[in-house]
């Protein structure tokens, strides 16, 4: 498999980057971006470049299957006791039916060709996902969201006896003040 370098990393910080990374195609596309992280969120034990990549590609994803006037929200909290940490990405798009949920990481996947056409293909950015989750032995799962719109969800094993300071109350403005 991949080389595998595990990276003890606050998880938070490295959806802030990824979010202000991608912001500006946001902002163009008019998508509103926002972050819903738990304050004292402890590390987590993983590939930081690797979970880097699983982040960018979770968030470009939904970005093209969100009109404007959409909502993308990255979000990470404590589950299992607080054992693990568990990443959501949710989207207002325009969803994915059910019997496709379990295809989308296939590499060769197309969604029906009207979304294909209009949004751009979903590509390989679902399957190699599922190839570093899978490295990282983490179940990806995706669920439909209420009001409609994709929720993808993964956890990572929380490193014990660290929490991430820093004061992130709920949804993070952006930078310019909205």
């Amino acid at each position: 498999g991949m080389p595998y370098h595990a990276v003890r990393g606050y998880i938070g910080r490295l959806i802030a980057q990824v979010v202000s990374g991608i912001e500006s195609d946001a902002r163009k596309r008019k998508v509103t971006l926002a972050m819903r992280l738990e304050p004292e969120l402890k590390a987590v034990d993983g590939d930081r470049d690797r979970i880097t990549q699983v982040l960018e590609n979770l968030v470009t994803n939904a970005l093209k299957f969100t009109p404007e006037g959409g909502t993308i929200e990255v979000g990470a909290h404590g589950v299992d006791g607080r054992s693990r940490v568990e990443v959501t990405v949710s989207d207002t798009g325009i969803g994915i039916p059910e019997e496709e949920r379990a295809k989308i990481f296939d590499k060769f996947y197309q969604t029906d060709a009207t979304a294909t056409r209009k949004f751009g293909g979903i590509g390989l950015g679902l399957a190699i996902v599922k190839s570093i989750l899978d490295a990282h032995q983490a179940n990806i799962t995706v669920d439909g969201r209420e009001g409609g719109g994709t929720v993808f969800r993964f956890s990572l094993p929380a490193v014990e006896a660290s929490t991430e300071t820093g004061d992130f109350h709920g949804l993070v403005p952006h930078a310019d003040g909205t």
